[in-house]
C-alpha cells in the first residue's frame, strides 16, 4: 500500500461503528463500499455515510449494496457482533482477493486468536466464536490484521452515527510483528482522521478491552450509569474493581 493512495475499502456491517468508519474513510479520500440492508442501505444510497464527531459533520458518498458486488478490495473491515461473523464471512468472501487485508472490528476474543499465536494451542479455532472453524474456511487467516476498536459511537438513525470522543484503533499482526502491510492499514486510517496505533502484542490490548467490557457493560445496564460514572462513582468502584480482578485472573489463566 502506498501512503496517501486511494484504496478500495469495504465496510461490511453499517451499525454505529461501521458507519463511522465508512464516513471517515470516505472523507479521507478512499473508495468506500458498504455492505448493508434495509433502511440503512437506502439512507446510505441517498445521503452517504453520515458522521457527527469532534471534527464536525461529514457525509461521505459511498457505494452501498446488500450483495458483495464491489469486486476485490484492498481492505475489508468486518463490523458486526461476533455471533454474526460466520454468516458475514461467507457473504464477504467474493470481495477477498489474494492481496485483500481483512480487519475484524469486533469486540471479544477474535476468531483468529490462536493463528500464529506460538503457544500450545496454535492453529486451533475458538469454537464459541467460530463454530467448526468455518470463518477460517471463508477468510484466509494469513490475510487478517487484528484490531481493537476504541470508538464510542451511537446511531442517530440508520446510516448516521454520532461519535464525539476521539477515534482510536489499535492494530496488529497475529504473528506479533510490525509489518509493512500493518503500517499501510494504519496509514489509511490516519489519513482519514482515525488514530491508528500499530501494536506488536495486540492480544494484550484485546484482553484490556475485554476486561473493560465485562466491567462496564452489565453495570451500565443495571445502574444506568455512563462510562465516566462507572469508573468514578464511589458506590460503583468496589464492584468495578472486583469484576476487573476476577476477569483479569481468569484471562491470565487461559493464556
Amino acid at each position: 500500500m502506498t501512503p496517501g493512495a486511494s484504496l478500495r475499502i469495504t465496510v461490511a456491517g453499517a451499525g454505529a461503528i461501521g458507519t463511522a468508519l465508512a464516513a471517515r474513510l470516505g472523507h479521507g479520500g478512499h473508495r468506500v463500499s458498504v455492505l448493508a440492508r434495509g433502511a440503512t442501505l437506502q439512507n446510505l444510497r441517498t445521503h452517504g455515510a453520515r458522521l457527527d464527531d469532534a471534527s464536525g459533520s461529514v457525509a461521505s458518498p459511498v457505494t452501498a449494496d446488500s450483495q458483495p458486488s464491489f469486486g476485490h478490495q484492498d481492505i475489508v473491515f468486518l463490523c458486526c457482533k461476533s455471533q454474526d461473523l460466520p454468516a458475514l464471512a461467507e457473504q464477504v468472501a467474493p470481495l477477498v482477493g489474494t492481496g485483500t487485508l481483512i480487519v475484524p472490528a469486533v469486540n471479544g476474543v477474535p476468531f483468529w486468536y490462536f493463528h500464529q499465536e506460538g503457544g500450545r494451542f496454535q492453529g486451533r479455532h475458538v469454537e464459541a466464536v467460530d463454530p467448526g472453524g468455518r470463518i477460517g474456511g471463508w477468510l484466509p487467516l494469513d490475510q487478517v490484521i487484528g484490531a481493537v476498536t476504541f470508538i464510542t459511537a451511537e446511531s442517530a438513525e440508520p446510516g448516521h452515527t454520532v461519535a464525539r470522543n476521539p477515534h482510536l484503533m489499535m492494530l496488529g499482526e497475529p504473528g506479533n510483528t510490525i509489518s509493512p502491510r500493518l503500517l499501510g492499514v494504519c496509514a489509511a486510517l490516519e489519513q482519514s482522521g482515525i488514530e491508528a496505533r500499530p501494536i506488536e502484542r495486540l492480544r494484550d490490548k484485546l484482553w484490556t478491552k475485554i476486561i473493560a467490557n465485562v466491567t462496564s457493560n452489565p453495570l451500565s445496564v443495571t445502574s444506568g450509569a455512563t462510562l465516566d460514572q462507572i469508573y468514578s462513582r464511589p458506590d460503583l468502584l468496589p464492584t468495578v474493581r472486583a469484576v476487573m480482578l476476577e476477569t483479569g485472573v481468569s484471562s491470565f489463566s487461559v493464556q
